[in-house]
């Protein structure tokens, strides 16, 4: 979270209405580069991700990808958001109803010899006829799906009810993501809910932002230096290009017109615990909270890993757990974080579960990567979004890598990276199969937030 937004100071200095300030806190750091990967905004919601996947099948029919895999890999990421999509679910559930049973028939595995256009094999059939039960929930999805997240976020803001909001605008970075938003320019937007208008007044702006202003268009200037052959003369070049539907301008024309000089100007890790914890950290330093006497937790000590442990154990603890929840009610956002970290460490299934859930996302992403990887090698691909979206949200698992495998080469006597990579993965697989049998006791279960199979208690 970001320095600057406890609760008073937005409400004093920016005059963020009470109704706004956890949304306020929350939309800034979804869409701050700085913020943990698992505290950021999905690329995906229910409508991009079907859009994905009928964007995916139809170069698969065109042959541009020649595996089933593709395709079967958007559909069971489709599938998975849908299924838990509860904006879907309150404000159209028949569409929902119906992706559901779209995506969960199977495609076709290619038959010995069976090339992708071959349209008369199982592959190809399954394909198209998955294409055109796509096309009218997609072409619905990308007609309403945006009105849903809005009126479902403004539910949950005048209702106060964090959990909803937070997914709400969670859904609506990516909608506008998809629709060719920055996210720097998103995050710009949270200005539209200040000031000492009325709650209601400064919701409409941001509204009108998402709804209305995006649509605008804009005159784009490029400076042009045009060098031509002897003989052809200065109206000649400028007939030509204006033959192309270009305008040419001056630069003092360009300022002295109607708009002028204002607008001119104008491997998934299973360290996942750790780092959640350890983010809380510097969230607690940045809210205004480096010590607490009576905890015993300084949050500038040296020792992070050691701090973690104290974390985690006051976590596991009723009564220490209330003094730390009480701390952090000055940060609307630093306490739901708060109170999400002590329900997630006091609950082996839920620790489980972000596992499993982290690894899956990560995969598909990966395998998005591949085809994006090929479309741009193999069919000179352009897309139409900035493809910074794609891998701006995975640095801090690869730097958590690296660090691991540089810790094991360092401490542990492992010779090369494809050893310590081994052992790191073989680490977890076997923690986790202790973790999924169950008979852990919680205080065993991730002491430090790191798997160490040294520590292990069964």
């Amino acid at each position: 979270m970001l320095a600057k937004t406890n609760d008073e100071t937005l409400r004093q200095y920016k005059h963020v209405d009470p109704e706004f300030v956890f949304f306020y806190q929350r939309w800034k750091e979804m869409l701050d580069s700085r913020t943990l990967e698992m505290h950021q905004y999905n690329l995906l919601n229910s409508c991009a991700a079907c859009a994905e996947l009928a964007e995916v099948v139809d170069k698969t029919m065109e042959g541009l990808f020649t595996t089933r895999q593709n395709a079967e890999d958007c559909r069971n990421e489709a599938m998975e958001i849908v299924k838990t999509d509860q904006i879907l679910e309150r404000r159209n559930r028949p569409l929902r109803n119906m992706l559901l049973r779209v995506l969960s028939g199977k495609i076709d595995t290619k038959q010995r010899g069976e090339t992708a256009d071959d349209k008369s094999g199982a592959f190809y059939i399954s394909l198209n006829r998955l294409k055109y039960q796509l096309k009218t929930p997609v072409r619905q999805l990308k007609e309403e799906y945006l009105s849903y997240v809005i009126h479902d976020l403004e539910e949950g803001l005048w209702a106060g009810d964090k959990a909803q909001v937070e997914m709400s605008a969670d859904s609506l970075i990516s909608q506008c993501i998809t629709m060719g938003w920055s996210a720097k320019g998103l995050s710009e937007l949270s200005s539209c809910l200040e000031g000492k208008e009325s709650a209601r007044t400064k919701w409409n702006r941001f509204v009108r932002k998402i709804t209305v202003d995006w649509q605008e268009r804009f005159e784009v200037y490029y400076s042009v230096k045009i060098e031509t052959r002897a003989g052809l003369s200065a109206d000649h070049i400028r007939q030509t290009i204006l033959s192309l539907g270009l305008e040419l301008k001056k630069g003092e024309e360009i300022l002295a017109g109607a708009a002028g000089a204002k607008d001119f100007c104008s491997k998934i890790k299973a360290e996942t615990v750790y780092i959640v914890t350890s983010v809380y950290v510097p969230d607690c330093i940045r809210c205004g909270y480096p010590v607490d006497e009576t905890l015993g937790l300084n949050m500038d000590a040296e020792n992070k890993k050691e701090l973690v442990r104290q974390l985690i154990s006051v976590f596991r603890d009723p009564g220490r757990y209330k003094v730390l929840e009480n701390r952090c009610r000055a940060h609307s956002l630093l306490l739901y974080r708060c109170q999400e970290l002590q329900g997630l460490l006091n609950d082996a299934l839920r620790i489980r579960e972000t596992f499993d859930s982290y690894i899956q996302k990560n995969r598909w992403h990966i395998q998005r990567l591949y085809r994006l990887r090929n479309e741009i090698t193999h069919s000179a691909f352009c897309e139409e979004k900035s493809l910074t979206i794609y891998i701006e949200q995975i640095y801090m698992y690869l730097a958590q890598l690296i660090s691991e495998v540089v810790y094991y080469i360092e401490h542990k006597g492992v010779e090369t990276v494809e050893e310590a990579c081994a052992v790191i993965l073989e680490n977890y697989r076997t923690y986790y199969d202790f973790l999924k049998e169950g008979k852990m006791q919680l205080a065993d279960i991730l002491p430090d937030g790191i798997v160490d199979m040294r520590e292990i208690a069964v």
